[in-house]
């Protein structure tokens, strides 16, 4: 399908890229959305709204920004999204995280089902990029269902600059604030 968007101009989505909100992204009512990677943007994904051309958000991957980054989904969102579980512990002899009996990490769902992208705020000023690891979008890439949850979690920061927390990480600017028209976009 062709969609206009501000950002890319026209462009083709495939049907893979469309996900469906189970619940609006805070703040924005569109509940149908492509997820584009672009080469000249990357390591930044975009979020574009498949009927309001001008909301687009850049999203990235919370691993690459703050080494750690674990999240706990509550089992309401993991049932909303239709999240299969990997094996248990004790399935596969392997430890792994989560003690809280109505969440489970991100960790414990299949790596090729769930994908986890934090909002970016992108400036012109690179002390002023920021990701919103509190709040990120989780993506059951199977069912093309998405979700925006809030981390029960205060060591996860609504407002993480990262270049106050990771001074090389200065290509991540140059690349995520790159303008690409639609030959560009990675389908």
């Amino acid at each position: 399908m062709k969609i206009q968007t501000l950002r890319f101009g026209e462009i083709e989505v495939q049907p893979a890229q469309v996900f469906e909100m189970v619940r609006p992204l805070i703040g924005f009512p569109d509940t149908s959305f492509a997820l584009i990677s672009d080469e000249g943007t990357a390591p930044v994904q975009w979020l574009q709204s498949l009927t309001t051309p001008h909301l687009c958000l850049p999203l990235a991957d919370p691993l690459a920004i703050m080494p750690g980054f674990d999240i706990e989904i509550p089992r309401e969102e993991c049932s909303m999204l239709e999240l299969e579980r990997a094996p248990t512990e004790q399935e596969t002899g392997e430890q792994v995280t989560g003690d809280n009996p109505n969440h489970s990490t991100a960790q414990l769902f299949h790596p090729s089902t769930v994908l986890i992208r934090a909002i970016v705020v992108l400036d012109p000023e690179p002390r002023n990029i920021r990701v919103n690891l509190k709040a990120p979008v989780v993506f059951n890439v199977v069912n093309q269902k998405a979700i925006q949850i809030v981390a029960d979690n205060p060591d996860l920061p609504v407002k993480y600059y990262i270049f106050a927390q990771n001074p090389e990480q200065e290509g991540f600017r140059l690349q995520a604030t790159g303008h690409r028209k639609k030959d560009r976009i990675r389908t």
